[in-house]
């Protein structure tokens, strides 16, 4: 006798038909025995052990229903922030407030059963579309933080780096710019008198709601790993860390072409050794506080610890925040002889080895109207 093919498929399909009819004749043969069971009285301790066993799986669905199904939020985002000073039972206060949630009790049991109660990931924490208590739990236990990035450019100041820092992680600028210049605090956390040529150039992704203090450290850090890095490859090199700041500092300032960084670096390197007078135009402006205007001969009478027209040896601190380039620059300059440049109007320079040249390459970029 010959079957077709169609006609072998009866037998699997017959198997899991009633294999089905089995499981649900047993869970119904189960629930009729929970509920004959509970309407008898509970003297005997086989009705009692299944009538607890009734209330133990009838609390256990509703619990689980309320952890895990998913309710829509009334609005499309709703943000939490968790600041490192707040309790949980004040977060879940927020979350109750905002509609995150709506059983805050048993939302602090799960989270105790989780642990997340003990540790809370700083940061803004948003919400959207449709979600349950696990999913909320399970961004905090992630710490699933709203981010945003940053670029800070090069030759920057504190109090400009600052304004980009407060707009961007909601800090405030006037108490970064007062803890960058904290000298007892920059004493004790870095070793620097302040943090003039720290807060290294970069594009930075922090959390929303990050602290100042995790700002700074990783923005002193990165500074401080690109020096280490370059002064690898640097034998008997005379500069320490804080003195290469400040020279690549001046660098960054100077040198609107960066190709000529390295000759700029060369120029002051040289006049370092030869005990002359740096006589940089930006470390008297910085000295000058935020003076934008041409400089003028007055101005460089001035006297300012920053005046390297009056003062010898490199000033005594940073005047901006050098990036990588400039660091480079500082501690790997140009073998070169020139000892003088001068702006030649198309943002570039003029370098000569002597005053005579120097001073003749001023008269001649003049008459061309380039001074």
């Amino acid at each position: 006798m010959r079957f077709r093919w169609h006609e072998y498929a009866i037998y699997p399909l017959t198997f899991i038909g009633l294999t089905l009819a089995l499981g649900i004749v047993g869970i119904g043969a189960t629930l009729a025995t929970i509920i004959i069971a509970m309407t008898k009285p509970l003297k005997s301790p086989k009705n009692f052990i299944i009538s607890l066993a009734a209330l133990a799986l009838i609390s256990g669905g509703v619990v689980w229903h309320y952890y895990t199904v998913e309710t829509t939020l009334n609005e499309p985002t709703v943000s939490v922030t968790v600041t490192p000073d707040m309790s949980f039972g004040q977060l879940t206060d927020s979350l109750t407030n905002l509609g995150v949630i709506d059983k805050p009790k048993f939302f602090k049991i799960f989270a105790r059963i989780r642990g997340i109660d003990k540790r809370l990931w700083v940061g803004r924490y948003d919400f959207s579309g449709e979600i349950s208590v696990r999913n909320v739990l399970d961004m905090f236990a992630t710490g699933t933080v709203a981010m945003t990035s940053v670029t800070i450019p090069e030759g920057l100041r504190i109090e400009q780096t600052a304004g980009l820092l407060s707009r961007a992680y909601e800090l405030d600028s006037a108490r970064i710019v007062r803890q960058a210049f904290d000298t007892l605090f920059c004493e004790e956390r870095y070793k620097l008198p302040n943090l003039e040529g720290y807060l290294f150039p970069e594009t930075y992704s922090f959390p929303i709601g990050v602290s100042l203090l995790d700002v700074l450290d990783k923005m002193v850090a990165d500074t401080r790993r690109v020096v280490e890095q370059e002064l690898q490859g640097a034998d008997n090199f005379v500069l320490d860390e804080k003195e290469i700041i400040v020279m690549a500092s001046i660098i960054e300032a100077e040198a609107r072409v960066r190709s000529e960084q390295k000759t700029i670096s060369a120029v002051y390197h040289n006049r370092l050794k030869k005990g002359m007078l740096m006589q940089a135009d930006p470390t008297v402006r910085y000295g000058l506080g935020r003076f934008k205007r041409k400089l003028y001969f007055k101005h460089l009478r001035i006297a300012t610890p920053y005046n390297t027209y009056m003062r010898k040896g490199l000033p005594p601190g940073a005047i901006n925040s050098p990036g990588r380039q400039a660091i480079v620059a500082a501690i790997h300059p140009d073998e070169s002889p020139y000892l003088y440049f001068v702006a030649d109007g198309s943002g570039g320079h003029v370098f000569t080895e002597t005053l005579s040249e120097h001073n003749r390459v001023k008269q001649k970029l003049k008459s061309e109207g380039k001074r």
